[in-house]
C-alpha cells in the first residue's frame, strides 16, 4: 500500500485476458473487483495474496487486502447504491475501495466514507477547500484547471488555463447528497487532488486574514527573495500571479530579501495582501489582476508606463516595474 494499485473489473473479459498476461510480480500489484465476492477470479486472486473487493451473500461490501478481510458496510445503506438498485455504483464503490487501499488508506477510513456521511461544515485555508464530515475531513484542491460544480452550477464560469469546453467526462470527484443534488470537481488536466484528513498543520496563515505581526514573523525568518518566501507555503493561498500583483501594488520589488522589509513596509504589504486577495477573489481569480494583460515581453506598467522587467524568481516567471518597484542592492 502507498504506491498505488492497478484496479481491474473481474466482470470484464477483455481486462481479465490482459491481466492474465501480466508478469508474476505485476500480478501482486493489481486488485480485482466484482459484484460477487465469490467470483471465480476474485477467489483465485485471493489465493495468490491479491487484493479484491466484492459483495457477499449478506449484501456486505468486503475488502480483502494485506491478508485480511474487512467489512466496509452494507451496500443497501450506501447512498450511492440507491438502496442497492444502482449496481454500477456498487461496482464503482468496490473499485474505489481498492484504489484507496492501494494509496495506504486504512480499511476503517474507507468504510467511514463508503457508508455515507453528513456534511457538518465547509472551510477554506489558502487554496484548500475543507469539507468537514461527521466521519472525516475531505480536502479538495483544484490546481489551475479544476472547477467546483454544485447542483450543476459552477460559481466560476471559465478558467484562464483550461479549455472553454465543459465536458462531464472531466468530472474527477462526484458526491451525491441524500436530499438530492451533487458536488463535482471537473478538472480537464487532473491538476487538482482530493485528500482524506489532510494535515492542516502544514498550512501557513491564510492570506485573506494575515495580520502585520504574523507577516513580520514569516518574512523575518528568511533572507530569501520576497516572492520566493511568499510562494513557499509560509502563507496559504498565494500563487505566482497573485504574488506579482501584490508586489506591484505594494511597490516592492519581488527580489527584495524578505527580512529587509521594515515595520512600515510589512504593515503596508499585509494590507495589500488582504485587499488584493479579496478583490481578485471577487473578480474571479488571480488571473484578473491589474498587470495580468501586461505579462508579456513588451508589457508596460499600468502606473507609470515603464517597460516591465521579466525575471525568474523561485523558478517562476516574474514581472516587476523598474520605476516604482526599484530593486534593492544588498
Amino acid at each position: 500500500p502507498g504506491r498505488g494499485l492497478l484496479v481491474l473489473n473481474a466482470d470484464d473479459p477483455v481486462l481479465m485476458a490482459a491481466a492474465a498476461r501480466l508478469p508474476h510480480v505485476a500480478q501482486a500489484r493489481h486488485g480485482l473487483f466484482a459484484l460477487d465476492h465469490n467470483h471465480t477470479a476474485l477467489v483465485a486472486h485471493r489465493e495468490h495474496e491479491g487484493a479484491t473487493c466484492g459483495v457477499d451473500a449478506q449484501g456486505q461490501l468486503l475488502l480483502h487486502a494485506g491478508g485480511a478481510t474487512s467489512t466496509l458496510g452494507a451496500v443497501d445503506d450506501m447512498p450511492l447504491s440507491l438502496g442497492g438498485a444502482a449496481r454500477h455504483n456498487i461496482a464503482n464503490a468496490a473499485a474505489a475501495a481498492l484504489a484507496a487501499w492501494g494509496l495506504a488508506l486504512a480499511p476503517e477510513a474507507i468504510a467511514a466514507v463508503a457508508g455515507g456521511a453528513q456534511v457538518c461544515a465547509l472551510r477554506r485555508v489558502g487554496k484548500l477547500l475543507l469539507m468537514d464530515l461527521d466521519t472525516a475531513t475531505v480536502g479538495l484542491r483544484f490546481g489551475m484547471t479544476g472547477r467546483l460544480i454544485v447542483d450543476d452550477v459552477a460559481p466560476i464560469e471559465r478558467l484562464e488555463y483550461a479549455s472553454s469546453r465543459d465536458d462531464p467526462a472531466w468530472d474527477r470527484v462526484i458526491m451525491s447528497f441524500a436530499g438530492g443534488g451533487s458536488l463535482r470537481i471537473r478538472d480537464q488536466r487532473r491538476l487538482g487532488s482530493i485528500e482524506l484528513d489532510p494535515d492542516e498543520t502544514l498550512l501557513g496563515p491564510d492570506a485573506a486574514t494575515i495580520d502585520d505581526a504574523t507577516l513580520a514573523d514569516v518574512l523575518g525568518a528568511s533572507s530569501r527573495p520576497l516572492k520566493g518566501r511568499l510562494l513557499d507555503h509560509a502563507i496559504a493561498g498565494l500563487g505566482n500571479l497573485l504574488c506579482d500583483e501584490i508586489c506591484w501594488r505594494a511597490g516592492v520589488h519581488p527580489a527584495t530579501p524578505a527580512d529587509e522589509l521594515g515595520a512600515v513596509e510589512v504593515a503596508a504589504l499585509a494590507e495589500t495582501i488582504r485587499s488584493t486577495f479579496a478583490e481578485l477573489t471577487e473578480r474571479g481569480g488571480s488571473h484578473t489582476g491589474d498587470i495580468q494583460s501586461e505579462r508579456h515581453r513588451d508589457g508596460r506598467c499600468p502606473i507609470d508606463g515603464a517597460h516591465l522587467e521579466r525575471h525568474t524568481l523561485a523558478g517562476r516567471t516574474t514581472y516587476a516595474c523598474p520605476v516604482h518597484q526599484r530593486r534593492r542592492v544588498r
